[in-house]
C-alpha cells in the first residue's frame, strides 16, 4: 500500500516537475518581479518609454499620434492620470500577449515555456522595453492574422483595415506584418488565379504607411505634443523629439551605435549581434522538435525556415533605421512564432507543397536538432539587450543571470 502511494507521489512530481515546468515556473517569477521592480520604480514623462505612447495628434497629424491621441482625449474628457493609464495600457496588452502565445502553445500541444523566454515575453520585460508599443504592435500582429484567417466574409479586408490602425500607432508594423500577408496570400492562391480582386484591399495599409512616411513630423510638431502634456524641457531627447530627426540622422545614429567597440574595446557588438542572430535563428527552425509526430516535426521546420527568413528580410530595414536592436529581435521572434501558432495547418501545407528542397535537408542537416536539450541551454543563457551591447547588457537580458541575482537577494536578506 505504502508503496503504491509512494509510487503515485513520484509519478505526480515528475509530471509536474519536468524541466519545461521547472523554467516557466521561474520565467513567471522573474517577469512578476522585474514588472514589480518597474512599478515601483516608476517611469519619467520624459523617457523613451512613456514619450513614444504621448505622440497625439495635438500639433497636426503625424506619425505614430493615433494611440497617444485617445490617451489624450481620454484624460482630458474623464480626467485620467496620464501616467496610470500608459501604464495600464502596456500592463494590459502585456497581459494579452502572453495569453495569446500561452494558449497558442497549449493548443499545439507544445511546452508554453516558451512563451515566457527571452524569445516571447521576457524580451521586453528585462529591458524595461513593455512600456512601450512594441507588445501592443505584436498583439496587434497576432490579432490580424487571426483575423485574415476567420471564415467571416472580406475577413482579408477586414485585417489589412485592422493593420492600418496599427500603422497610425507604430509604422513598423506596415513592415513586420504586410511581407507575410502578402506571402501567405499568394501561398493559398497559387494554384487559382490571382486577380486584383484578391489584393485590393492591400493597397489601404499601403496608402496608410505612404501618408504616415510623408507626415513624419517637425520641431513645430514636437513643441506643440510636448506643449499639449505640459512637458516644458525641450531639450531632453525623447520619442517625441525624435520626431523632428531626419532619416540621414537615424540612420547615422544606428551605424554608430553598431560599430562602437564597448567594455573598453573588448566587445564588437556587430559580431555579438551576428552570433544572437545566428542563435534565435536556430531556436525558431527548431521549435518543431517539441511536436510528437514525426511528420509534423518535419512540415513545420520547412515552414519555419520560410517564415524566419521571410520575417528576418522584414525587419532588416527596422536594423537600418534604428538602433534598439534588441526591440527588433523581439518582432522578428514574436512575429515568426506567432506564424507558427496561428497560421492553419492547411496553409502550412500549401506552403511547404511548393518546396523543392529535399527531406534530407531537413532530416540530416546539422543545424535541425533530434532532441531538446540544446534548446533548453539556449533558452537560459540567450540574451537580448534592448540598445546598446556590452557584457552588463547582455548578462541582464538572460535567464540565468536574472536567477542568480534574485537568489543572491534572497540569500542576502537572510543572512
Amino acid at each position: 500500500m505504502s508503496e503504491n502511494l509512494n509510487t503515485n507521489l513520484w509519478n505526480s512530481v515528475k509530471k509536474y516537475f519536468t524541466v519545461p515546468m521547472v523554467i516557466l515556473a521561474m520565467e513567471m517569477i522573474l517577469i512578476i518581479w522585474q514588472i514589480t521592480d518597474d512599478l515601483l520604480e516608476g517611469f519619467s514623462f520624459y523617457s523613451w518609454n512613456i514619450s513614444e505612447i504621448l505622440i497625439n495628434y495635438e500639433g497636426g497629424f503625424v506619425r505614430r499620434g493615433l494611440l497617444g491621441q485617445m490617451i489624450y482625449v481620454a484624460c482630458n474628457t474623464f480626467s485620467f492620470s496620464t501616467y496610470y493609464t500608459v501604464i495600464s495600457i502596456c500592463v494590459v496588452s502585456l497581459g494579452v500577449y502572453f495569453y495569446l502565445f500561452f494558449k497558442g502553445f497549449l493548443n499545439k500541444k507544445i511546452p508554453p515555456f516558451i512563451a515566457g523566454s527571452v524569445l516571447l515575453a521576457a524580451a521586453p520585460v528585462f529591458s524595461r522595453d513593455w512600456v512601450r508599443k512594441d507588445v501592443l504592435i505584436i498583439v496587434f500582429f497576432i490579432l490580424i492574422l487571426k483575423l485574415f484567417y476567420t471564415t467571416a466574409m472580406r475577413s482579408t479586408l477586414m485585417a489589412n483595415l485592422l493593420l492600418s490602425v496599427g500603422i497610425l500607432i507604430h509604422e513598423s508594423l506596415f513592415f513586420i506584418t504586410f511581407p507575410i500577408l502578402t506571402f501567405l496570400q499568394i501561398a493559398e492562391n497559387k494554384c487559382l488565379h490571382l486577380t486584383f480582386n484578391k489584393f485590393y484591399s492591400f493597397v489601404i495599409p499601403i496608402f496608410t504607411f505612404l501618408t504616415v512616411c510623408i507626415f513624419s513630423g517637425n520641431e513645430q510638431t514636437v513643441e506643440a505634443i510636448l506643449n499639449s502634456w505640459n512637458l516644458h524641457d525641450k531639450t531632453i531627447e525623447n520619442a517625441v523629439t525624435s520626431l523632428s530627426w531626419s532619416l540621414e540622422f537615424g540612420v547615422r545614429i544606428a551605424f554608430a551605435q553598431g560599430k562602437a567597440f564597448t567594455d573598453n574595446g573588448l566587445i564588437f557588438p556587430p559580431l555579438v549581434w551576428l552570433i544572437i542572430s545566428a542563435s534565435v535563428f536556430y531556436i525558431l527552425i527548431n521549435l518543431s522538435i517539441f511536436f510528437a509526430d514525426i511528420h509534423k516535426k518535419l512540415k513545420y521546420r520547412k515552414f519555419m525556415l520560410t517564415v524566419a527568413l521571410i520575417q528576418l528580410t522584414a525587419v532588416v530595414p527596422l536594423f537600418i533605421l534604428g538602433c534598439d536592436y534588441g526591440r527588433w529581435f523581439f518582432y522578428w521572434s514574436s512575429t515568426s512564432i506567432a506564424a507558427f501558432l496561428f497560421v492553419p495547418e492547411n496553409t502550412v501545407d500549401y506552403i511547404i507543397r511548393f518546396m523543392r528542397i529535399k527531406d534530407s535537408f531537413f532530416t540530416e542537416n546539422p543545424i535541425f536538432v533530434s532532441e531538446k536539450m540544446s534548446l533548453y541551454i539556449l533558452f537560459i543563457i540567450l540574451g537580448i539587450p534592448g540598445y546598446i551591447m556590452n557584457t552588463e547588457n547582455y548578462l541582464n537580458s538572460t535567464f540565468i543571470y536574472k536567477m542568480i541575482t534574485k537568489l543572491s537577494l534572497i540569500f542576502n536578506y537572510f543572512l
